[in-house]
C-alpha cells in the first residue's frame, strides 16, 4: 500500500492523508487527481512511515482534531495492509476518524461485509464515512454534513453507530434495529466503544472476543428487545 502525500487543513482541523490507487470502474468525472488512480503511485507505507506520520499529527495534538483517510480509493487497498496502517496509526493518536469513499452506500457496505466483519468500521476506528463519488449534474451549494461541504447531492456522511445501523438492518431483513432515542446515552456508549476497541462496555476485558464485539452476538441472535448496553433496539418488521 502506498502513500501519496499528506496535507492539513486548518478549517477542518484536519491531517489529510492520501492513499494511492483506485479500482472504482468509472472514475470521478473531471477528478482533480488522476494520478491517484495508480496504486503503484507514491511511496510504500512502512513503519517509519506510520511512525512519522503519527509524531507529526501528536506534535500538533492542539491543532488537528481530524484525520481524514482519502484517496485513490481506501476502500480498494489490500485489506491487510490497510488495517495494519489504520490499527498502528491511531493507537498513537486521539482524533476523530473520517474514511471518504467514492462508493455508493450499498457498494460501500458490500465492499465491508466482503470483508468477513461486520465490525470493519469498528476495527478501522471510523468515526465518520463519506460516501459517493462527485456528480456534475447533481452539483449543490450550501449541502453540509456534520460541518463538511459537500459537493454533490448524492454524497453524505454517516456516523459509525448508523453505519453499523444500516448493515445490520440489510443483514436481517425481518428485523428492524434502531438506536436508543436517548442520545446522551449512545454518545457515551459510543464513546466507551471506541475506548475499548469495539468490545461492549457492559462486559468485563478478560470476556472481551468475537461475540462480544458491538453488535454482540447475543444481540444478533436476538429476535427482539434491547441489547445489555441500551445502544440498539431490534425490533420485528411489519
Amino acid at each position: 500500500m502506498n502513500l501519496l502525500g499528506t496535507q492539513y487543513t486548518l478549517k477542518n482541523k484536519a491531517y489529510e492523508i492520501y492513499l494511492a490507487g483506485c479500482g472504482r470502474p468509472s472514475h470521478c468525472e473531471g477528478c482533480h487527481n488522476p494520478e491517484s488512480w495508480d496504486f503503484n503511485a507514491g511511496t510504500k507505507i512502512t513503519n517509519n512511515t506510520i511512525e512519522n506520520i503519527s509524531a507529526e499529527i501528536n506534535s500538533h495534538a492542539d491543532l488537528v482534531e481530524n484525520i481524514w483517510i482519502l484517496g485513490g480509493e481506501p476502500l480498494d487497498q489490500p485489506l491487510d495492509s490497510f488495517l495494519y496502517f489504520m490499527v498502528n496509526l491511531l493507537t498513537d493518536t486521539n482524533c476523530k476518524i473520517w474514511l471518504f469513499t467514492g462508493y455508493d452506500l450499498d457498494t460501500a457496505v458490500s465492499k465491508l461485509l466482503e470483508r468477513n466483519s461486520i465490525g470493519m468500521c469498528r476495527l478501522l476506528c471510523v468515526d465518520y464515512l463519506k460516501y459517493g463519488a462527485y456528480k456534475p449534474e447533481l452539483t449543490v451549494n450550501n449541502h453540509i454534513e456534520h460541518g463538511i461541504q459537500l459537493a454533490s447531492s448524492n454524497q453524505h456522511i454517516m456516523t459509525l453507530v448508523e453505519i453499523e445501523e444500516y448493515i445490520e438492518n440489510k443483514l436481517n431483513p425481518h428485523t428492524q434495529i434502531k438506536l436508543n432515542s436517548n442520545k446522551e446515552l449512545v454518545s457515551q456508549i459510543q464513546e466507551k466503544l471506541k475506548q475499548n476497541g469495539g468490545y461492549c462496555p457492559c462486559v468485563p476485558k478478560y470476556l472481551w472476543n468475537a461475540d462480544t464485539k458491538c453488535p454482540c452476538k447475543e444481540f444478533r441472535e436476538m429476535e427482539e428487545g434491547e441489547c445489555n448496553c441500551g445502544l440498539y433496539i431490534k425490533t420485528p418488521k411489519g
